[in-house]
């Protein structure tokens, strides 16, 4: 009876036990991919005790990108980043200040609407003229023209044939190009100011190039003036150094930092622009869209360095490209960052800890993929539908949960636009307000939206689902969607047959997943793609490692998939059932197995009592026997043995098995 009854308890524990671990870990899978890489900010962040002054410098911008400070009162990170700084918010870091390090913490800074006043200030103290860059003026007319070029005291002449050839007399800043119709700008005569007037209508800009490259760029400032007017052109073209030197990467980050802050960075944009060939490891076409939005930038990102289903380039990597990505495309609804956004939450490309690789990594992530997100209460806020769905600081705008911002200062509440600096530029009647804010990054607050075109208006054709477009696709458009490509020239039939790879029932794409895919060697119909196959590779790919289960992670599980507790709380209810059911053998084997205690003493009958000094009586007349004649004596008859009792039995019967046992 007695072991059933331990059977029974073990039973009832042991449903217990799985039902609230399996309540436990169900919870736990109900999360989303999406929380889960904000649980790995936060994990982070509460592996340091919440003491963020235990992180890197690029992990506490990170941090505070993608989630602010993680709710917490005592704002940690964002303390801590300040103590980094060398005074108190100039530059990062204090040890020695960084073009790059200070701009990444003023964005991370700018969007807890902290002051960066002196950031903006020192970034701007570092900049330095431009050595290598080579420049020219143009001046243009639609008939023949007669112009002047005045600069200091001097006057040049100048004569627009009507082929648009110049021909020049006069001064010494200006020699002839090699094709005629530019004015090539001498060294020495960068710094002036040149003014320009003709006798009939015309226009003025300037053009550069890198020394090292025959690539003209056109300045994005372009003057028109009717005749008897003037235009004024000057050379603005200016860098920020890192240690007197320009630095490429550090003019990127510096440049963005500022135009998020709505300051002209136009000056910054020649050497950027001139040097983007020179530097294309470095991603420079998503910066360059942010602040220029031209189309040019935008087919670079979205049809070159598109790799597969993410962009990777350089040594950055594929989930910090992808990040630069999302942030030059934010606001915009192209296919290519919706499917890099499924691939991110496939829950096959986060490590086990939710993160993208790095916490650098995935805090950029999010901050520019879901920027509009935060955790709330512990709770991750992606979408809403009224303001109560949000914090006590956000509002319900667009379905997004976003910070509250007052209607004075709100650019939407203001009646006017968010719109990219370019396209508020370029319309006529369009009047930048920099003092509102509410717009993403890469967009300023204008008087006038941007009416965009349809396909047709746009010399467009929308090629059908059998066809490809045999040029460019045209995206900036009104009637833009995911299904329909919208081209610029003529729709073709897609080539049916079908390549080596996919006959082999393959996949041909950019790049394979180094986690899930092993690349092949077959051909693809495009010959820059790669043939995928389905399966663990032999070999995984950078900053991944082969588990166990073979496949390929960033870091490989080493517990299983329930609680280790939960295991160890298992076994322990274990051994107390069994330590119940058994317990009378065990008093048994305790007693059999433990120290033998002092022998018990000899007894034998009791002596009569002595008497005369201790000698024994005998009977008189009875002689003494020798001791050779003593015989041996006689055994006395044993006394009749008592009942045994209940007990006793029990522990007899016990004995006996254990002796059967022990055979």
């Amino acid at each position: 009876m007695s072991n059933k009854r331990g059977l029974l308890v073990l039973f009832i524990l042991v449903v217990l036990i799985f039902s609230l671990a399996g309540g436990v870990y169900a919870a736990n899978e109900t999360k989303t991919p999406l929380d889960k890489a904000y649980g790995c900010i936060d994990n982070k962040f509460s592996s340091v005790g919440e003491d963020c002054s235990k992180l890197q410098l690029g992990e506490k911008i990170s941090i505070l990108l993608a989630i602010g400070s993680l709710g917490k009162d005592d704002k940690s990170c964002l303390k801590s980043l300040m103590a980094d700084s060398y005074q108190d918010g100039t530059c990062w870091p204090a040890s020695h200040c960084t073009i790059k390090d200070t701009a990444m913490a003023m964005i991370a800074l700018e969007k807890l609407d902290q002051d960066t006043t002196k950031a903006k200030d020192w970034l701007i103290s570092q900049t330095k003229t431009v050595p290598d860059l080579s420049w020219l003026l143009e001046i243009e007319a639609n008939e023949a023209s007669t112009c002047q070029i005045r600069y200091d005291e001097a006057t040049v002449g100048l004569n627009i044939a009507a082929n648009k050839k110049l021909s020049l007399t006069g001064g010494n800043c200006f020699t002839l190009s090699e094709n005629g119709y530019w004015l090539q700008i001498n060294t020495n005569c960068l710094e002036k100011e040149f003014t320009v007037s003709c006798d009939k209508d015309f226009k003025t800009t300037l053009l550069y190039k890198s020394q090292n490259s025959q690539v003209i760029h056109v300045s994005q400032n372009v003057q028109s003036a009717t005749a008897g007017t003037q235009t004024v052109e000057k050379v603005v073209y200016k860098c920020f150094k890192q240690d007197s030197v320009c630095s490429y990467e550090g003019s990127l980050w510096a440049s963005l930092a500022l135009f998020n802050k709505d300051i002209d960075t136009s000056q910054f944009l020649p050497y950027l622009d001139a040097l983007s060939s020179e530097n294309l490891d470095l991603f420079p076409e998503s910066f360059m869209y942010m602040m220029i939005g031209s189309d040019d930038y935008l087919s670079v990102i979205l049809n070159e360095r598109l790799q597969g289903n993410l962009w990777n380039v350089g040594n950055y990597g594929k989930f910090y490209s992808t990040a630069l990505a999302f942030l030059a495309l934010q606001g915009n609804d192209y296919r290519e960052v919706a499917s890099a956004k499924d691939y991110l939450l496939n829950g096959k490309v986060q490590g086990q800890d939710g993160c993208w690789n790095t916490v650098k990594d995935t805090g950029w992530l999010l901050f520019a993929g879901w920027g509009n997100t935060r955790v709330i209460n512990g709770e991750t806020v992606t979408d809403c539908t009224k303001d109560t769905d949000c914090g006590s600081d956000q509002i319900c705008e667009d379905g997004y949960c976003r910070k509250k911002i007052s209607p004075e200062k709100d650019c939407t509440s203001n009646n006017h636009y968010c719109v990219s600096k370019q396209e508020c530029i370029s319309m006529i009647n369009a009047v930048p307000f920099e003092e509102l804010s509410g717009c993403s990054l890469g967009d300023i607050c204008c008087s006038e939206p941007v009416v965009k075109k349809s396909c047709s208006a746009s010399s467009g054709v929308f090629c059908k689902s059998n066809e490809v477009c045999s040029t460019d696709e045209i995206r900036d458009i009104a009637d833009y969607t995911f299904e329909k490509v919208c081209c610029s020239g003529e729709c073709e039939l897609k080539n049916t047959e079908t390549s080596e790879c996919e006959n082999q029932g393959y996949s041909c794409k950019g790049s394979c997943d180094s986690s899930t895919e092993s690349e092949i060697d077959l051909t693809c119909q495009d010959v820059t793609n790669v043939c995928c196959k389905a399966g663990v590779p032999s070999v995984c790919g950078e900053g991944l490692i082969k588990c166990a289960d073979g496949t390929c992670k960033s870091s490989c599980s080493t517990t299983s998939k329930l609680p280790w507790w939960i295991w160890v709380l298992v076994i322990l209810i274990l051994l107390v059932v069994l330590i119940i059911i058994f317990k009378d053998r065990l008093k048994v084997m305790f007693f059999k197995g433990g120290k033998k205690g002092p022998a018990p003493r000899e007894t034998r009958p009791p002596f009569l009592p002595p008497r005369f000094g201790g000698m024994m009586p005998r009977p008189m007349g009875r002689p003494m026997l020798s001791p050779s004649r003593l015989s041996a004596p006689q055994a006395r008859p044993m006394p009749p043995r008592p009942g045994v009792s209940n007990k006793d039995k029990e522990y007899n019967d016990t004995l006996k098995k254990l002796k059967e046992m022990s055979k």
